[in-house]
């Protein structure tokens, strides 16, 4: 291998093959670097740009730090010309078909949060990336500095293959071809150019670290885009080491580790993977939003490339215990005799995501046997645990108190191991529902009174949550069985369940049933139900179904993704799959701060940004006033302009930084973040009050 001074690749048979290896994963920022420089290019001298002549049509010029200066003739005699210098795109190579895969796989890294969250704010957005042409012998990829907007003051990036990488190495593999542009763009989102971009033009190296942070980095954008890491990107760095390596006290001296390295690292950083992939993004949303089949798919891909990760396969088995307690109705649930759970289900499907069959005894089956995998990969895990023991308490052949009681023990002793205060809360308030099914009420009672005291540090205003009335049914009950004075209090408790509770509820009617007899028992006046449930109903704004980003320019729910694309000016945009091949795609930065999901019709809209419009929610009925909800609002203004809306949050899920708040009856979702909203999200399916 050549020392690292030396000015240019010669591409013998050793370092041709070296430029094979190396060349898909380090940035050769083209400032006269050796191995991945673009000096091979007559028409492309020093930093990537002819100082004596126009480039594409552009003059050059030089600012005071030597970086060239793009000055734009047209611009310069016309005046007031728009055309931005990241829009003019040189020639490009390739054939059609390799042109068309590398726009879609840009397209697709660009979109993710990993590239624009972390654009460095010395650099013009959007950055530059094609084939490069009349390259068909070379064998390099690389990300370059080639101007400096005048007006900005910003360095203009480019992104770039060569037609021998896209003919020898990718061969049609879009997936290949992320973790080689994924690469690139790492180098450029970790600050590894600019820092540097100043310094020395034509002696810059980067460091092994840089090498190794890119690798790490550039697979997380990858995969963030849609891109499978086990069958995909971390095969493609397999095939890569099997065309040669290097010793690894020759990658010590080398500028770049070898590639034994290189996919050890990987493996031992795989947790900093997965949770970049859209599959695990997207899963954790469906979970929230209660579109369980579609959370399925998504974390069974995660699974699928990381076999090891509990977490993974601990939310799994919740989307599929889910699906099973979908099937259950309120005969269900007095004929297995139990309180009131604490799980998202008995809601309605989006057309686009409802699955054939709703759950049955083998998605039961499913459910457990992936729970189980999960403690097999994590024998501590909590979360596992504790959606085993609810999975015994809805048993296809009846309540299974001994295993249930067994595993929510297990959750609760292990509980300060990946639970937050609201799933503990859910934790004890299903572990007393086991207890009292169990028969043991004064254990029962002691675990309610434990989720009662962590319920307020985990929500400020839990009235209408989930966990709050679960706890209100299941004390009521315990009520009930007591003297007169307990009977009065459960007689009350059940009257306001009845009227905060939504109809739609399997535990409603249950509960309107006992509260008519200790009435009747106690000699107090009975409010019928259906009088109770319009408070209820009362509550409700009106359903939330579209975005407003113009007069007269809206963006609904329902409407047709290719419409609304077309819209907004993206009919050619390549969306996100929600998993890998799926063909419902997330379509990121459509408008500022806004995001769509969908597949032939918009079935979810992301406000992700202070950029992002508003959304307007008002009353039911007539003259109501419009209230103005905005991210970056601070939560608890957020939650006065909601407030008496059902809530139903994520509990028994893993990362509580991804928990979205669900408004299950305004089809609307949140997301917090340090006190404020970080995002917003319209839903497709949205229930209605007494349904």
């Amino acid at each position: 291998m050549k020392p690292k001074s030396t000015p240019m690749l010669l591409l013998t048979q050793k370092s041709r093959s070296w430029a094979v290896l190396a060349g898909v994963v380090w940035l050769s920022v083209a400032l006269g670097m050796g191995a991945c420089t673009p000096h091979d290019r007559p028409d492309l001298p020093d930093n990537g740009v002819d100082k004596g002549r126009s480039v594409d049509g552009i003059a050059q010029g030089r600012s005071d730090d030597g970086v060239p200066q793009i000055t734009d003739k047209k611009r310069e005699t016309e005046g007031g010309q728009k055309d931005t210098v990241e829009e003019k795109l040189p020639k490009e190579g390739g054939s059609a078909e390799d042109q068309k895969l590398f726009r879609e796989v840009m397209d697709r890294l660009l979109q993710t949060k990993e590239v624009r969250d972390n654009w460095p704010a010395a650099f013009g957005w959007r950055p530059q990336s094609f084939i490069l042409p009349d390259s068909a012998k070379e064998l390099n990829a690389f990300a370059m500095a080639y101007a400096k907007d005048p007006d900005s003051g910003k360095f203009l990036v480019r992104a770039v293959i060569t037609e021998g990488y896209m003919n020898k190495i990718v061969d049609g593999s879009d997936e290949i071809l992320a973790a080689i542009m994924g690469h690139e763009l790492a180098h450029l989102t970790k600050g590894h150019l600019a820092n540097k971009i100043k310094a020395d033009l034509l002696s810059l190296n980067l460091s092994r670290d840089q090498e190794i942070e890119a690798d790490l980095e550039g697979v997380r954008i990858a995969v963030a885009a849609g891109y499978s890491y086990r069958s995909g990107v971390r095969s493609a760095f397999r095939e890569w080491k099997a065309l040669g390596d290097y010793s690894n006290f020759e990658g010590i001296r080398a500028t770049h580790p070898s590639w034994t390295e290189r996919l050890s690292l990987l493996d031992h950083n795989q947790a900093h993977i997965w949770k970049a992939m859209a599959a695990f993004q997207n899963g954790y949303f469906f979970l929230h939003a209660e579109q369980y089949p579609a959370a399925e798919n998504c974390f069974q891909q995660v699974v699928d490339d990381f076999p090891d990760c509990a977490e993974a396969y601990a939310n799994l088995g919740y989307a599929r215990l889910m699906q099973y307690c979908d099937s259950m109705d309120e005969a269900d649930v007095r004929n297995l005799k139990i309180g009131q759970f604490v799980a998202g289900c008995f809601y309605a499907q989006a057309k686009d995501l409802a699955p054939v069959i709703r759950g049955d005894r083998k998605k039961w089956q499913q459910a457990v046997n992936t729970l189980e995998i999960a403690l097999r990969r994590h024998t501590n895990l909590s979360l596992a645990h504790a959606n085993l023991g609810l999975a015994y308490l809805v048993h296809p052949d009846g309540k299974k108190t001994a295993e249930a009681l067994k595993h929510f023990a297990d959750a609760y002793k292990e509980k300060g191991k990946g639970l937050d205060g609201l799933s503990s809360a859910a934790l004890l308030v299903n572990y007393g529902v086991a207890e009292q099914a169990a028969g043991n009420n004064a254990a029962a009672s002691e675990k309610f009174k434990l989720a009662r005291k962590a319920l307020p540090t985990a929500k400020p205003s839990p009235v209408s949550s989930q966990v709050a009335l679960a706890l209100l049914y299941n004390e009521a009950t315990l009520a009930a069985s007591g003297d007169r004075d307990n009977q009065a209090d459960a007689f009350m408790d059940f009257e306001d369940y009845l009227a905060m509770s939504s109809p739609d509820s399997a535990w409603w009617k249950l509960a309107g049933e006992q509260y008519d007899q200790l009435g009747r028992a106690l000699g107090k006046k009975v409010a019928p139900s259906q009088e109770l449930s319009k408070r209820f109903g009362n509550k409700f704004l009106r359903l939330v179904t579209s975005v407003e980003l113009a007069p007269g320019k809206l963006v609904t729910l329902s409407d047709s993704t290719a419409k609304v694309l077309t819209l907004l000016g993206r009919e050619n945009m390549a969306g996100i799959p929600v998993y890998h091949r799926s063909t419902i795609k997330r379509y990121n930065g459509v408008h500022p701060g806004m995001d769509v999901l969908g597949r032939d019709t918009i079935l979810a809209v992301f406000l992700t940004s202070s950029d992002a419009p508003p959304v307007h929610v008002q009353p039911q009925g007539i003259g109501g006033a419009k209230v103005e909800l905005r991210v970056g609002m601070a939560v608890d203004e957020f939650r006065e302009a909601l407030k008496n809306q059902p809530e139903q949050e994520g509990f028994m899920v893993v990362d509580p930084d991804l928990r979205y708040v669900f408004l299950p009856y305004l089809g609307l979702a949140y997301r917090v973040q340090r006190d404020r909203v970080a995002e917003i999200v319209l839903a497709q399916v949205a229930r209605k009050a007494g349904d």
